[in-house]
């Protein structure tokens, strides 16, 4: 969080969200709030139903940043899925957004990833609000060779993948953000 705090072009940011937060209780701690700034979370401990060894694992978890003076609500009540790290807010400020962050950890399979990816796709499209932007940490490394099947779900709803260059030390691009309706947002 320290790193946040002093790092100036990130605190310009009306929105940002966070994968890894390491929460576990229901209460975000103190030292995770910015002034200025309202949290939403999700720890890994309430994001799985059926794969209770995901569930008892350390780490994981999301979260979004809003600034205080958007209005954001977060989207609790998402069908059918069950099996997900993910937080879902809707923003209104000067550009109406549905922003979803997710987190997919290295050892969860994309055979029980993939469903659920889909239905919260699915979920967000019932929504009826756009654009949508889904964001996240999904441990697909979109400059490596073979298939993109995250990659490839999003395309096929239609969805434009921002990120062209390395987000991580090792030069892998594992940080994704899909967005919608890419020329309502990007100016």
């Amino acid at each position: 969080m320290d790193d946040i705090r002093a790092h100036h072009e990130l605190r310009l940011a009306d929105v940002f969200c966070v994968t890894e937060t390491h929460l576990s209780g229901s209460v975000v701690p103190q030292t995770l709030h910015l002034d200025g700034y309202n949290i939403f979370t999700r720890n890994r401990h309430t994001s799985y139903t059926h794969y209770t060894d995901m569930a008892t694992k350390d780490g994981g978890g999301v979260a979004v940043y809003c600034r205080n003076n958007l209005r954001a609500e977060a989207r609790r009540y998402i069908q059918n899925v069950t099996d997900l790290e993910f937080v879902v807010v809707k923003v209104e400020g000067p550009v109406k957004a549905l922003i979803a962050t997710v987190y997919k950890p290295p050892n969860y399979s994309l055979a029980k990833f993939l469903p659920n990816l889909q239905s919260l796709l699915d979920s967000l499209d019932m929504m009826n609000h756009q654009p949508v932007i889904v964001c996240g940490d999904f441990n697909e490394d979109l400059l490596s060779g073979g298939k993109k099947s995250i990659r490839e779900v999003f395309q096929s709803r239609g969805f434009t993948q921002l990120i062209a260059t390395a987000t991580t030390e090792k030069q892998t691009l594992l940080d994704h953000i899909y967005i919608s309706q890419p020329q309502t947002c990007l100016q």
